[in-house]
């Protein structure tokens, strides 16, 4: 039985004088050399910046009008998209205002935004009292994916032509299960990949035969791995960590997206997980998916963005983003 690695994951208050950056992705379509980041500052204002390691330029790539959660870079690498209080928003690299996309169906609690294209997204919702998923394209026309009367969805991820989603039923059994996309929405019951007693979250698919999820069981919250193997799908625990008071389809982050950020990253086969929170010697630690175990890595340094101070006091946080030239984590800083 692999370990478990523990983790001290902003348990203490909010300081007026702490801010947080984290990486949020390396951008499509340019080799490696761009990565968007997050801003958060002491007052819980959101901004997105853009790092370019060609022009070593480090600049704001959102207007500050904007408090942006769930950004996600759309899959030509042109701009990202985000959620503005609860309005889809799309922000390209090279336009100065964001464009919103006028959804006139009546959903709410939009989140988990995920580009299956470079003009359509799938996202969860919620309509009426059930969360369910559905599609929409850049002119904000509606498709309903996977939605019921009694049961919530959440979560989506295609692969290839298949559809990975996590469900809650009234009797508040979790569920991953995948359908053929587009989906047959005759079929009520997909085919079940995992059943749990316990909250679901963060489902995401590497392939569609392995992929991890974030179980909550009482004050722990862990981070499963699963895989099929000769026609069985195995599970394991590879990390936990402390209780951050999420539940399922829980918008309300204490920090902004804090699970998020703790989320493994994948770089050539392999899972990386959160550094510790004061972690001064860039020990990096990751999930071998092929032999299943864990494994730590030295790094000579971590990115520094050049808006940090000399003088001042930064611990770092979260999931690493590897490239071919940096190692980008999140930075916990006094202003």
């Amino acid at each position: 039985m692999i370990r478990l690695l523990f983790l001290l994951v902003f348990t203490e208050s909010f300081s007026h004088a702490t801010e947080y950056i984290y990486p949020i992705g390396v951008v499509p379509q340019s080799a490696e050399s761009k990565v968007l980041f997050m801003h958060q500052h002491a007052d819980r204002r959101t901004q997105v910046f853009l790092w370019d390691s060609i022009t070593q330029t480090y600049e704001v790539s959102l207007s500050s009008q904007y408090n942006p959660i769930g950004v996600q870079l759309l899959p030509n690498g042109t701009g990202f998209s985000f959620i503005d209080d609860g309005i889809i928003k799309l922000k390209f690299f090279n336009k100065r205002s964001a464009k919103i996309i006028e959804i006139y169906e009546p959903l709410y609690n939009i989140a988990q935004i995920t580009w299956i294209s470079d003009t359509d997204f799938l996202f969860q919702a919620k309509r009426s009292n059930h969360y369910g998923i559905y599609q929409s394209d850049l002119g904000g026309n509606i498709t309903s994916v996977k939605t019921d009367l009694y049961t919530d969805y959440g979560y989506p991820t295609l692969i290839d032509d298949t559809l990975f989603y996590l469900s809650k039923n009234v009797a508040d059994v979790y569920t991953i299960a995948y359908d053929h996309y587009p989906v047959d929405q005759k079929e009520k019951v997909g085919n079940v990949l995992y059943v749990s007693d316990h909250p679901l979250m963060y489902l995401t698919m590497l392939s569609t035969n392995e992929g991890y999820v974030v179980e909550k069981n009482g004050t722990t919250t862990n981070i499963c791995f699963f895989k099929l193997e000769k026609e069985q799908w195995k599970f394991e625990k590879i990390f936990a960590l402390p209780d951050s008071g999420h539940e399922f389809f829980d918008n309300n982050n204490v920090l902004c997206e804090v699970l998020r950020t703790s989320l493994p990253r994948e770089h050539e086969g392999r899972l990386f997980l959160p550094v510790a929170r004061k972690n001064v010697k860039a020990m990096l630690s990751y999930y071998d998916r092929d032999f299943g175990c864990l494994v730590e890595q030295f790094c000579a340094s971590f990115f520094l963005p050049p808006t940090l101070k000399n003088n001042c006091s930064y611990s770092f946080f979260g999931s690493p983003i590897l490239t071919q030239n940096n190692i980008f984590v999140g930075i916990c800083f006094k202003a």
